[in-house]
């Protein structure tokens, strides 16, 4: 059941996931990664006072777990959004960028949060930041595909190489540097095809 809810989560079809996690934490209580993230699909759809609890109730069952700081800190931040509190959605959702700042759309909601608490430089600053991320995840993944397209063009490998480069990202350059080294011998790297 956890691959269902992790594939309905990346689909985007939240009430099926929210619907999937709720039978998950009926059968595993204590599952604190699948009551965090229902908490914070919870949080991000909650409009009553009632939502807002339950939400609230689901993030906090997983307060104890290290491992789920940040998603918390994101989860009290939507929850402080959905309430208007802007102040609060900026202390938490900050939290959240600081501890886990891979996640791109905590930015997006910082910069949401940071508008409602009166602070435009602030928002302008994170939403750029968002902004940027996106740009740089749509220019790997544009990498990455002409590598799917043409899997037998060693300058499809040396340019996703060279972003992971400019991004410090030196590991997957060297890992894909690998890949090309065993792909690619130095007859094809001439413009001769090894095959």
């Amino acid at each position: 059941m956890k691959l269902l809810l992790t594939l309905q989560f990346g689909a985007k079809k939240i009430n099926e996931a929210i619907a999937t996690a709720r039978r998950i934490v009926e059968i595993t209580p204590n599952d604190a990664k699948t009551q965090m993230l229902l908490g914070v699909m919870l949080a991000d759809r909650a409009s009553t006072p009632a939502q807002f609890h339950e939400a609230e109730l689901f993030l906090n069952e997983a307060r104890n777990d290290p491992a789920m700081t940040a998603q918390r800190h994101y989860g009290m931040g939507l929850l402080a959004l959905h309430r208007n509190d802007g102040q609060t959605a900026v202390m938490e959702l900050s939290e959240a960028a600081r501890l886990d700042p891979a996640a791109d759309v905590t930015f997006y909601k910082l910069s949401q949060a940071y508008r409602m608490s009166g602070d435009a430089k602030a928002a302008e600053k994170a939403l750029a930041e968002y902004e940027s991320r996106q740009k740089l995840n749509r220019e790997e993944f544009g990498l990455q595909s002409n590598i799917s397209q043409k899997p037998d063009e060693p300058d499809s490998y040396r340019k996703l190489a060279e972003y992971y480069d400019r991004n410090g990202r030196t590991e997957e350059a060297s890992k894909l540097r690998e890949i090309m080294n065993r792909r690619f011998d130095s007859s094809h790297k001439n413009g001769n095809s090894s095959r």
